[in-house]
């Protein structure tokens, strides 16, 4: 894969984030992924394999997106072999009530046209302050 490539290929993950459209969303992560969050909140930690990632991550986090639904906003997508990185800001609005804007540099790893390993950097005391 080109490094164009590994670029789509992030950028329609996060696009089908975007959408709801989990099933899509999951089909560009490989069947073992490696899912990290720095810090020490209840949704930092490594997740490990597509069903950990959605079961113990995504979907909690989903659950709590309001009807907006996740609305990211790309900055910066930088790539180098087999590594693509992501710069954004999120908007969105939780069922609480609440904002969450948070902002994020994600870090993928790619092979043949899947994602390996997603690390995730953002400010964990926003998650901590608004997120059940």
């Amino acid at each position: 894969m080109t490094v164009e490539s590994n670029k789509q290929v992030v950028l329609r993950t996060l696009a089908a984030l975007a959408d709801a459209d989990y099933e899509k969303m999951l089909s560009y992560l490989d069947d073992d992924i490696q899912f990290y969050v720095i810090g020490s909140t209840r949704y930092s930690g490594l997740f490990s394999g597509k069903k950990a990632f959605w079961e113990d991550l995504l979907k909690p986090m989903t659950d709590q997106i309001g009807e907006g639904g996740f609305s990211e906003e790309i900055i910066n997508v930088v790539g180098e072999g087999d590594i693509v990185v992501t710069e954004s800001r999120g908007h969105e609005v939780l069922t609480n009530g609440m904002e969450y804007n948070n902002e994020y540099a994600f870090v993928y790893r790619l092979r043949d046209g899947l994602i390996t390993h997603w690390n995730c950097y953002l400010d964990t005391m926003l998650i901590e302050s608004t997120h059940d």
